[in-house]
């Protein structure tokens, strides 16, 4: 067990919890699919996941949970056997084996507990009967899928790798040659291209290294001629091999081959001389591994006096090993497992292995691209749905969504500002206007006044005019000044006019942001609706077995979102309908003789405007109207002498405890349905309707608003008090004359061609007025509001109304207009019903840290918990799920100094990140320590050679965990 506090403990297993339905639903999904699409990619996904739960499971001490999915792993594996057939009893068995670790996990999940002997007692005899059913395959370790069926190139991996680096290594001997030890090293390189060429079955290649030695033994005295030729030879081949020559791999040159005479020979024949091959070849090493097993001793190579190309050559045998070694993870420390390579065996033949896949790949060519074609199809699967995501606890999105709508109410207060502000510079224009012409014929005045002063104060023996004098009194003084003033105050008002609309611009803009900032947020709340669709296909396949029909679930649109909170309350309705369908629309096999046997029901989801549309279709009988108006008849619903409309039969389908249904079973007759269809769409402010066609089939379209929180809404007045709806809820906005309003009962009811539609009086009485009654129409026209006089359509926040007031039912919350005005949001669609609504708590905020490390892992809750470990030591934790994601951490974050990573990952796995790493960071400037379930000496080699400065095993402790990081920031 790993050596948690119980804080650390409490993390691990929330995070094991999120991973775990994840990976049930992986298992479920593809084990309805096997049967059709059996591929070694789909059951090493299956393999994946049943083993990550066991893991998980083991990490937070639950064992039973831990040995229920080994023995599913067991049963999966076992699979990887293509003689046997994946028929109906064994998909079931499959699927049963599922149930039994399923049950008890979702039991833990969502109490806490699970009864642990029950649990055992459930999946024992299942588990004999797989057992017995798939024999030999059980004791067998079937988790070797070859290289052609895992779409791996080991030719192209070696080439690319080993065999470059190696002939690097040989030009640089040739280089700078010691006479004394050249032989020699030319002998070891070629011992060790010799056993690459018959690793993978190249006999050319290996043909080569054997003429080098056989020249070497004739001609020692030319080892450097000797090996300038291979090394051109060698080239020449490698160039072959990476253009797709996976048969032969080159030959010996006749410029190789020339050494092999005796040297008296040699020396009467013409030299041929070889030159080098082109360099353009600029392949980078890489190695590809996937998941191992516990192998036991490998090949190696012969032994010879160079200590490194010994050591080359040792490891390289041991990936090639590897290489085709189980992809699957499995628990080191299970005994009850049997390998396929004993410890007891003479070592294992990779020659004749290499050479029967090999023969395979070429024979099968076909079938081998047809396997790569399904698995690039799996793979594009899960790179579509695989996206960075970040998890946002539900509740602070609310909060956000909240306070979205706090700044949607501001921005109306700021318009209604900007308007006034408008409205007050549009009235100050004109004013102004006439205050200028008025100044105008002041000033005007005033130089007629000051001529005549003028004339009064010179006399006429001076000789000169008046209007030849200038003379300023206070008059004109404080007359130019107002001139003056009046021309600022023109500028001023000329730049309020400008800035005005500069600031129109820019709340538009703000506008369009904010809008922007709205929908994201929106979208950021929802799931795909597949969380829950997903959970049907084998709903629909137990019961139609069960009942003895045969049907097929459809889904469309799984990738929809939808708001979580309208997500988690869709399930039950879903379920009725489906049940329904089963129940009254598939026939049985032997009634569908004009259609297919199977049936199909079809679950479709889309958006459309501003709401959520599902439909859910069935091929069956359809509805049989004559049963549904007898059976309203008995129950007294319709009256003697009235014949129902169609959509009124249909009506009586929602009524409680309405049902066709003669006998009761535990799959209908209850009158327990479409009622609580109905009212559970209620509260989610949904509605749902139905289209139905005899013998053709069944249609039930569900319509949801895409969210709860903002919506357009009309603003009317009635009574003297202001209300508000949502337009989605609306059909049109009429004036009814008074001739078309009838009363009954004290009821009103507005006549439309052939429908009769109620007109509420819950907002208050209504008088109907000379000029007509103005109306909102109701979707689907089931109801009328009166309205004395429409006000206005806006985009607005609502807002509920809180746990202190009980609001009427038919109040879906409340809205504050721009001009601090409150008022109450009709829920016109569940007049009826009431919506209830939670508090909404906060989340802490992280601490702040320091060191920055890297943890890298595929299982979330080994990732999270040593996330959290190491946080709480004071470190800096970056997370990425496979090599690949860690390599753009890298990029992005220079500040990491170390890394944890794991061996078995997808996309990029813990040994390809390694050998990335080190082509960029030596061990010195980037620690990199592998943590893994494996510990076998052969990993641990494997990581040390490819550059790991350390080597842990899961589970791990701890002191050692920071004891290793403190050593090597240290040494760093």
């Amino acid at each position: 067990m790993l050596a948690f506090d119980t804080e650390i403990r409490d993390q691990a297993y929330q995070f094991f919890i999120q991973e775990a339905l994840e990976f049930l639903q992986t298992l479920e999904t593809g084990l309805l699919t096997l049967r059709q699409e059996r591929s070694i990619p789909l059951i090493h996904n299956l393999m994946r996941s049943a083993h990550s739960i066991k893991g998980g499971a083991a990490s937070v001490g639950l064992s039973t949970i831990q040995h229920l999915a080994h023995q599913l792993e067991n049963c999966i594996r076992a699979l990887y056997d293509d003689s046997i057939p994946i028929d109906e009893p064994l998909e079931q068995l499959l699927l049963l084996a599922y149930d039994s670790l399923q049950r008890p996990l979702m039991a833990q999940i969502e109490t806490g507990h699970h009864d642990e002997e029950a649990a055992l007692l459930t999946m024992e005899p299942i588990y004999a009967q797989i057992c017995d059913r798939l024999g030999d395959a059980m004791q067998t370790d079937q988790s070797i899928p070859s290289a052609a069926e895992l779409g791996i190139d080991i030719v192209l991996a070696i080439f690319t790798g080993d065999v470059a680096a190696a002939l690097t290594q040989l030009e640089t001997l040739l280089q700078s040659p010691t006479d004394q030890h050249l032989t020699e090293q030319l002998q070891a390189q070629a011992n060790l291209f010799i056993n690459l060429g018959e690793l993978v079955n190249l006999p050319g290649f290996a043909a080569i290294g054997r003429t080098i030695i056989q020249a070497l033994q004739t001609n020692p005295h030319q080892a450097l001629s000797i090996g300038q030729a291979a090394l051109v030879n060698l080239q020449q081949a490698q160039t072959i091999v990476l253009a797709g020559d996976r048969v032969q791999g080159g030959s010996p040159s006749a410029a190789l081959t020339q050494w092999l005479q005796p040297p008296a020979i040699l020396a009467e024949a013409p030299r041929i001389t070889a030159y080098p091959a082109s360099e353009s070849q600029d392949v980078q090493p890489q190695i590809f591994f996937g998941e191992f097993t516990e192998i036991g001793e490998d090949e190696t190579v012969t032994e010879i006096e160079w200590a490194d190309l010994e050591e080359m050559a040792e490891s390289m045998t041991e990936e090639i090993d590897n290489s085709f070694i189980d992809i699957n993870t499995v628990d080191s420390q299970r005994t009850q497992t049997k390998t396929i390579f004993q410890q007891e065996t003479h070592g294992l033949n990779v020659k004749t292995e290499l050479q029967t896949i090999f023969n395979k790949q070429h024979n099968e060519e076909h079938e081998v691209k047809s396997t790569e074609n399904r698995e690039e199809k799996h793979v594009e699967k899960r790179e579509e749905q695989r996206e960075e995501m970040v998890r946002v606890n539900l509740k602070r999105l609310d909060r956000m969504n909240n306070l979205m709508g706090e700044m949607v109410t501001q921005e109306h207060r700021s318009q209604i500002n900007t308007h006034q502000l408008d409205t007050l510079i549009q009235t100050l224009a004109p004013r102004f206007t006439a205050l200028e012409a008025l100044t105008h014929r002041l000033d005007l005045w005033g130089d007629r006044t000051q001529i005549a002063q003028i004339k009064t104060l010179i006399p006429q023996s001076h000789g000169l005019d008046a209007l030849q004098m200038d003379s300023y009194g206070d008059l004109h003084s404080n007359l130019q000044a107002l001139m003056e003033l009046s021309h600022q105050i023109s500028e001023g008002l000329r730049d309020m006019s400008l800035i005005s609309q500069q600031f129109r611009q820019v709340q538009r803009e703000k506008q369009q942001s904010l809008k922007r900032v709205r929908e994201d947020l929106l979208w950021a709340r929802m799931l795909p609706i597949g969380d829950i669709l997903q959970r049907f296909p084998r709903m629909v396949r137990d019961l139609s077995l069960q009942y003895g029909k045969q049907a097929q679930l459809k889904i469309i649109g799984s990738q929809v979102l939808v708001d979580k909170a309208v997500l988690q309350n869709l399930y039950d309705p879903l379920v009725h309908l489906l049940r329904n369908a089963i129940a009254h629309g598939v026939e049985r096999p032997s009634d569908r003789t004009t259609k297919a046997p199977i049936a199909t029901i079809e679950i479709r989801a889309y958006h459309r405007g501003n709401r959520t549309f599902i439909e859910i279709k069935d091929d069956g009988r359809g509805i049989d109207r004559d049963r549904i108006a007898a059976r309203a008849r008995d129950l007294g619903l319709i009256p003697p002498h009235q014949t129902p409309t169609q959509s009124q039969l249909y009506n009586y389908l929602f009524t409680p405890g309405f049902s066709t249904q003669q006998q009761v079973s535990d799959l209908a007759g209850r009158g327990v349905g479409l009622d609580v269809v109905a009212r559970e769409l209620a509260q989610l402010k949904g509605q749902i309707t139905l289209q139905s066609e005899p013998g053709i089939g069944t249609q039930f379209t569900l319509s949801l608003p895409l969210t709860l929180t903002v919506a357009h809404l009309l603003v009317f007045r009635l009574k003297k008090r202001q209300w508000a709806i949502a337009l989605d809820s609306l059909d049109t906005v009429i004036t009814a004359k008074p001739t078309d309003i009838t009363e009954t009962s004290g009821q009103l009811y507005y006549h439309q061609d052939d429908k009769t539609i109620p007109i509420s009086q819950r907002l208050g009485s209504t008088t109907i007025p000379p000029e007509g009654l103005t109306l909102l129409l109701v979707a689907d026209s089931t109801l009328a509001i009166p309205v004395d006089q429409v006000l206005q359509e806006q985009e607005l926040a609502i807002k509920p109304f809180g746990n202190t007031l009980i609001p009427p039912s038919y109040l879906y919350g409340c809205t504050l207009l721009g001009d601090g005005t409150l008022v109450p949001v009709i829920d016109a669609l569940a007049l009826p019903t009431t919506l209830d609504i939670s508090p909404i708590p906060d989340l802490p905020e992280p601490e702040p840290t320091t060191t920055t490390l890297m943890v890298v892992d595929d299982s979330m809750t080994t990732r999270h918990s040593l996330t959290h470990s190491l946080k709480r030591a004071g470190y800096e934790v970056i997370q990425a799920g496979n090599g690949q994601e860690a390599l753009d951490c890298l990029a992005q974050s220079p500040e990491i100094r170390m890394v944890f990573c794991d061996v078995e990952m997808p996309i990029m796995n813990g040994y390809e990140f390694l050998t990335q790493c080190r082509k960029k960071y030596d061990r010195t400037k980037l620690p990199i320590v592998m943590l893994t379930s494996r510990g076998g000496e052969k990993h641990r080699q494997i990581a040390q050679h490819l550059g790991a400065n350390s080597y842990l095993t899961k589970p791990y402790l701890e002191p050692e965990v920071f004891s290793t990081v403190r050593s090597l920031i240290e040494d760093n």
